[in-house]
């Protein structure tokens, strides 16, 4: 009987010994990896151009636009009011104003015909 009790301490001793370093060895992975990754702070650095910004480029093409608007436009095969909008005042949605401008020959906006002839909306500077 003295042999099975000091066996069953030993083996419960080396069970406690090998619990100790398990838990032991766990907790030094959870202090190796940082809690944030470090942010490094990159500075960019912009070359200095020539070119224009894109605010002036889109200021410089509607003056362009304006310069060039007919007050009669004739329609052409495959055009509609968007595309004629976009070739004109360099935005889709006048459409819009051509059409409140032509409202008494246009029936169906999406519906325009080659050869006939719209007013234009003028724009003022």
């Amino acid at each position: 009987m003295l042999n099975i009790k000091i066996i069953f301490k030993v083996v419960l001793n080396l069970l406690l010994i090998t619990c100790i370093i398990i838990f032991s060895s766990c907790g030094e992975e959870e202090e190796k990896v940082p809690a944030k990754p470090p942010v490094l702070e990159k500075q960019v650095e912009v070359p200095d151009t020539l070119e224009p910004k894109k605010e002036e480029l889109k200021e410089i093409k509607k003056e362009a636009v304006q310069i060039g608007i007919p007050e009669i436009y004739e329609v052409t095969e495959g055009e509609s009011l968007v595309t004629i909008a976009e070739k004109f005042y360099d935005d889709r949605l006048y459409w819009f104003k051509i059409f409140a401008l032509n409202e008494h020959q246009i029936d169906n906006w999406n519906k325009i015909y080659p050869g006939q002839k719209l007013n234009l909306p003028q724009i003022d500077n």
